[in-house]
């Protein structure tokens, strides 16, 4: 009221409405931003189901990628058939991929969560995940693929040992929570 940018329509108490001379700045600034951060927001639900079908399709693609890089780095191990993608007949297991960790390794000892991510470098790491990698430990390994690179002779994903250390618990990365499970608590 004091600048001017708005005034009392008349005949009101507590109505409101634009100077006139600033409505060219209220419609081409504060109304064009609005609609932009709303389109944002908007997604079909068919939309939603393209998105979700392309993510499961290319984290698809890149499990066998690391199927193909466990294959290849332990190409000497007698074993080498043992491992496998498990996310298909226990999708709840906490990782992807059981492997061996060297070729003297005589038992399926390292589990690999695969991240697959874009330029952004994000990926999102689920409750169930998070506590297999607690329970397992140096055992547990991220693999994260660039899905851009992964194509590329010679790439290797970035590979992190016990992601909770050495992720969780490393000020480099950022974290930051998504979503929250609340609960109503009866008394």
């Amino acid at each position: 009221m004091n600048t001017g940018f708005l005034e009392l329509v008349e005949n009101t108490h507590n109505t409101f409405s634009v100077n006139i001379i600033f409505k060219d700045f209220f419609t081409s600034y504060i109304i064009e931003r609005f609609k932009k951060k709303s389109k944002k927001r908007k997604i079909t639900l068919a939309k939603l189901k393209q998105i979700q079908e392309l993510q499961n399709k290319q984290g698809y693609e890149t499990e066998c990628f690391v199927l193909n890089f466990e294959f290849n780095r332990l190409s000497k191990h007698l074993s080498k058939e043992n491992i496998k993608i498990i996310s298909e007949e226990y999708s709840n297991a906490g990782y992807d991929i059981e492997s061996f960790d060297s070729e003297n390794s005589i038992v399926i000892d390292k589990y690999i969560e695969v991240k697959s991510y874009n330029d952004n470098g994000s990926f999102y790491w689920s409750r169930n995940e998070i506590e297999t990698a607690k329970e397992l430990g140096d055992n547990y390994w991220i693999y994260l693929v660039n899905v851009k690179d992964m194509n590329n002779t010679n790439y290797e994903p970035i590979m992190k040992q016990n992601p909770i250390k050495s992720i969780l618990e490393d000020k480099k990365w950022n974290k930051k929570i998504e979503k929250y499970k609340i609960e109503f608590i009866s008394h």
